[in-house]
């Protein structure tokens, strides 16, 4: 299974877009900014629900539902735009975060949960939002993602996951660090066959 994910690393870093962001040092920047963009989107428009499922701030006008019905479209567009700049970083270093334990725990265990816990949130806050009186329920839904936004999506997995494998994230943070993005030279391809 690793051997597949390392050849397809390799594989997605020599595809046309990747190697135009390492190619030029303003598009990594821009592509970081609209990643970041999309996460705050996201994250803004879920911290606002999760905070009117807690009741937190002023006697509201709208109920948490009501609030739902009024950002859904703009959570994820913010998830969408977060995913499609967060696969093209991935893309430009793709055989560097392969290796990194951290990385693989929050694609394939964290983001899947995370996920289907925020789906089902959504789905929930239409029958327990309809009034400003919200279940218990809900408000242990809120408050638990509330807490992982908090820390930038991890959760306590990744918190018992990075204090088991410290050292190797560490290394492997520092080298993603000093190296920033791969620059690939095109010995095959020319700029004008890149797009």
């Amino acid at each position: 299974m690793h051997s597949l994910l390392k050849s397809f690393a390799e594989w997605l870093e020599n595809t046309p877009v990747p190697l135009f962001v390492s190619d030029y040092p303003w598009t990594y920047q821009v592509v970081q900014f609209t990643h970041f963009t999309g996460l705050s989107l996201w994250l803004g428009t879920n911290i606002g629900l999760d905070l009117h499922l807690l009741g937190v701030g002023p006697k509201r006008k709208t109920s948490a539902a009501q609030f739902l019905k009024m950002t859904i479209v703009w959570n994820w567009i913010g998830l969408f735009i977060a995913a499609v700049g967060g696969l093209t970083l991935f893309s430009t270093a793709a055989t560097t975060f392969i290796d990194n334990p951290a990385f693989e725990t929050k694609i394939f265990a964290l983001l899947p949960i995370a996920l289907i816990w925020h789906i089902v949130v959504q789905v929930k806050t239409y029958s327990w939002g309809q009034t400003s009186d919200v279940p218990k329920v809900a408000k242990v839904a809120g408050a638990v993602v509330l807490r992982s936004d908090s820390r930038g999506g991890h959760s306590l997995l990744l918190a018992l996951f990075r204090r088991k494998h410290r050292s190797a994230d560490a290394t492997s943070i520092s080298l993603i660090k000093q190296s920033g993005p791969r620059r690939k030279t095109r010995s095959s391809h020319s700029r004008s066959s890149s797009f």
